[in-house]
């Protein structure tokens, strides 16, 4: 996972170099950005490393807030559909996009709850659930954490903490696992 907010117009950049340093680690299947500016969240996914996306899309988006993922699969077949950042919708309508690092070990007592019939990740399936969350609740930001909190517990249950980062059309950012952590102390939030 990768998340960067600047003041500076250089997050994209960002997530892009903490991407490359996590693929020296694990990961490279597939990689995804997801950007916020005053046109909403955008999205590009490719298959291979950071290196094969930047061949793809050459051009560096200047934005303040973005968010990253290079996938290494393990729920769902190595495909551009299964990358993250993955939908997240409230009555029918995107209203943002999530990444998620880890294992969701019981996701398959849930899948009767899959909408997204591209994506066949444990990450889909939970922010599907997460979208019904918000149908119900509705989505304004508390309710927003009220979902994700529910979810977390939902998903810990059989796996334990994950780590998320959601990243709503209104530019608002939520975390949970030790991403928040991590990021306090990297300075990017």
């Amino acid at each position: 996972l990768a998340f960067a907010k600047t003041s500076d117009g250089t997050a994209y950049a960002k997530v892009i170099d903490m991407l490359k340093h996590q693929e020296n680690v694990v990961a490279g299947h597939s990689t995804g950005i997801a950007w916020h500016d005053s046109q909403g969240v955008h999205v590009r996914k490719t298959i291979g490393k950071v290196i094969n996306f930047m061949a793809e899309y050459p051009d560096v988006p200047k934005t303040d807030l973005c968010l990253g993922h290079s996938r290494f699969a393990s729920v769902g077949a190595i495909t551009v559909e299964n990358q993250h950042p993955v939908k997240i919708f409230h009555n029918g309508k995107r209203v943002g996009y999530a990444i998620h690092n880890g294992t969701w070990s019981d996701y398959a007592s849930y899948e009767k709850y899959r909408s997204d019939v591209e994506n066949k990740t444990d990450t889909a399936l939970m922010f599907t659930i997460y979208g019904l969350m918000l149908d119900k609740y509705g989505d304004n930001p508390a309710n927003r954490r009220k979902a994700l909190a529910t979810l977390q517990n939902l998903v810990a249950t059989s796996s334990g903490k994950q780590n998320l980062i959601l990243v709503f059309d209104d530019g608002q950012v939520l975390f949970t696992g030790q991403t928040l952590t991590l990021f306090q102390n990297a300075n990017t939030v």
